[in-house]
This record gives structure tokens, sequence and C-alpha cells, in this order.
């Protein structure tokens, strides 16, 4: 189903503007903002004092080199130098013939007022396009903001518009100077030879009898003024948007494109949250769950320990370097042959104590260093206190080895 639009459209004698629903004024405000705060769907139509709108023929058909050579006549005609490359503008096919096309070319103003542009306005036309013309119909002229406006017309279209000067009403001087400016189209191909034109608007009798003797066309005249959004300008909704208009829907999507961004960024974080919790949650069962296992097989533990250590002091009782005769004859078995007696001899598997007198503090201490580089004495680590020297110098020593914690592991 086609949208309904509502055209915003300035005022036939000032300067204010109306809101027209087909043939109806609904809403009036002194500028498109106002009439658009509680709206949607609506269509400014740009005055004629803020749009050029011109014909130009095309020595090609090529559609991809229009846009270019359009802004090439734009900026000729001296319309591109206020605001550059950046300025809006759209044009149309009117006609193609042979190896040419004819365009209609629409450049909005440069000083087109700020307060015309509004971010909500779904499209902004020429007011010349959105008039409910018939096909019959080669030129038409209306009244806006108290000045009488002309355009022309070819199959149905638009060409050109052109603000009329003088009064607002009509008389002889402004059809001479309609006649003139039918010559010119003619003289361009941009009118036909049997041109035809309707008058928008309430104007006075005489005013009228004059305007037509002159005239060198024939002429209809119509009260109302009646505008419409044809469907062959749809696909331009975009095209004449006013840059403030541009930069504020820009910058609206970027908004939008912000907030999204930052929303899913928020539902990331409270799912990954979600996620952290159902896990930490499952975590603490977990651990619960391995708690009451422990709990529960901690009497085994106790006995397994209590087993092992058992047999770890039994280990003695089954290792032969272990047997205390096995360690003494090893211990006599390194004693030099003179100078040395060992007094006492005791032995606890895990520990060694060695007690004796030798013939000086020297024999001592080599004696010690025999034990500690013996292989089957290995498993101890030995230490000797100083001697106690004594008359004639012998020394009385007490040698104490301890199992290594590696080699009783």
């Amino acid at each position: 189903m086609a949208r309904e639009y509502e055209i915003a459209r300035v005022n036939e004698s000032d300067s204010g503007w109306s809101l027209w629903q087909g043939e109806r004024a609904t809403v009036s405000g002194k500028d498109p903002g106002d009439l658009l705060k509680h709206r949607r769907e609506v269509v400014v139509a740009v005055p004629v004092a803020y749009c050029t709108t011109f014909s130009m023929v095309l020595p090609t058909l090529d559609e991809s080199l229009f846009a270019d050579m359009v802004y090439a006549q734009i900026d000729k005609r001296g319309l591109a130098e206020a605001v550059g490359r950046e300025i809006p503008f759209d044009f149309h096919v009117v006609e193609k013939k042979e190896r040419q096309v004819l365009l209609s070319v629409d450049v909005l103003s440069a000083d087109f007022p700020q307060s015309h542009c509004v971010a909500g306005a779904a499209a902004y036309f020429p007011l010349a396009r959105l008039l409910g013309i018939t096909l019959e119909h080669d030129f038409v002229i209306w009244c806006e903001r108290g000045r009488l406006a002309l355009a022309a017309r070819v199959n149905g279209q638009v060409t050109d518009v052109i603000q009329l000067s003088g009064s607002d009403q009509l008389d002889e001087t402004l059809a001479q100077e309609v006649n003139l400016l039918l010559l010119s189209l003619q003289a361009d191909d941009s009118a036909g030879v049997s041109p035809r034109l309707l008058v928008w608007g309430a104007f006075a009798r005489d005013g009228r009898t004059a305007f037509e003797k002159t005239l060198v066309m024939p002429v209809e005249y119509q009260a109302a003024l009646v505008t419409s959004l044809a469907q062959e300008v749809v696909s331009h909704m975009e095209k004449l948007q006013p840059l403030e208009v541009r930069q504020q829907r820009l910058q609206k999507k970027k908004a939008h494109k912000r907030n999204a961004v930052m929303l899913a960024v928020a539902v990331l974080y409270v799912m990954a949250g979600a996620a952290v919790w159902v896990f930490a949650q499952r975590s603490q069962k977990n651990i619960e769950i391995l708690e009451q296992q422990v709990e529960a097989n901690r009497p085994e533990v106790r006995e397994i320990e209590a087993a092992a250590n058992r047999w770890q002091e039994l280990t003695p009782a089954f290792d032969l370097k272990s047997f205390p005769l096995v360690q003494l004859n090893e211990v006599t078995r390194l004693m030099p042959p003179s100078g040395l007696v060992i007094r006492e001899f005791e032995t606890k598997g895990a520990s060694v104590r060695i007690r004796g007198q030798a013939r000086d503090a020297q024999v001592a201490f080599q004696f010690e260093e025999d034990l500690a580089s013996s292989q089957f004495m290995e498993r101890y680590r030995w230490n000797m206190p100083q001697p106690k020297v004594g008359k004639n110098n012998a020394a009385s020593f007490e040698i104490h080895g301890e199992v290594n914690d590696a080699t009783s592991e």
C-alpha cells in the first residue's frame, strides 16, 4: 500500500507555512519546523526563491555520465560557488531522442534558511514538482509569498521554473514577460509549438482580460492550488535534502548505531555475568560435593597413612643396610689399622652414633670422611663435633649419621 504524504508549503500571500492534505490545509505555522512537531510522512515543498530549476540537453545516453555533466552545468551557472561540491542537486530524465537526453535539474539555494531544515521531513521537493497538473498544460502560473512563478513542462514533467517580476496580479506586462519566456524556451526546444497555460489562483477580471489579450497562447484558470506527490518522483526522496538535514540525520544514525552497540555490549555483559554466576553456582556445588566425598573418605585415608607410617618404621627390618651387625662390620672395615678405637656403636636404622678415641684429631676426621665416602653408608648424612683432645694428643670423638631425606623417600 502506497504511503500518503502531507505537503508543507509556503502560503500564497504571506511568508507563513501550511500543511496540506489533498485540497485541505490542516495546520499552519511560521516555518516547516512548526508543522512537523507532531507529524510524520511530511514532504517539504521548497519555494521558488530557494530552488533553481532549469533544463539542459546532454549529447549522450550514458547515465553514468549524467551527474558529472549536470554538476559542470551547475558550476557554469555559478550555482555551486557558495558551498562547493556538497551542494544538494537532483535531475530528472524528461525525454530521450536519438543520442540526446533532455534533463530537468533542481539546485537548492546556498542561502536556504536553516529554520526550514527539519530532519524529520520525509523529503524536500521543489513546489513545482508537487503541483497536480494535467498532461495537456505546458505552462502553469501560481502565486507564493506575494510573487508569481511560472513552470514549463514537457511530456507532463517540469523542465524549467522562473520567478516572474512585477506584482502578484495578472496584467498586460506579465503577459509580455510570459511571451518572451515562451519564445526563449521554444528556441531551446524546451516548449512545444502549441502550448497551453494553466493559472492557479483567484485574480481580478479586468487583469485577466488584459492578460489574455496580450498572451500568445490559450489560458485556463483554476481557483485552488493543488499539490500531490507523483509516483515518478518518489525515487528522488533523498536527493534534494539540505546539508543541515543530512548532517542531522547522519548524527541521528550514528547515535542510533552507538546506542545499539552500547545495548549489545550491555546485553553481552549481562549474559556474561549470568554465565559467570551460573558457573560459580555450579562450581560451589561441585566443591561442596567434593568436600563431602573427602570427609566420607577421610577415615580410610587416615588408615592408609597409618599403614604407610608402620611400613616406614618396619623398613629397616627388611633392609640389609639397616642391620646393626652389617653396619658395624662396614664401620670396622673402614677403621684404620691402628690409632683408632671404637668405644660405643649405636644404630636405630634411621640414625647411627659412633663414639671412640683416636690417636689424634686428624685420624678422627679422616675416619669421618671415610664413612661419608662409603657407598654402603651413603644413605646417611655424617657430621662430627670438634673432638676433645686430651693428654698425649689423644682425641675423643662422637660421629652422628642421619638418614638423608631423599634417600629415605
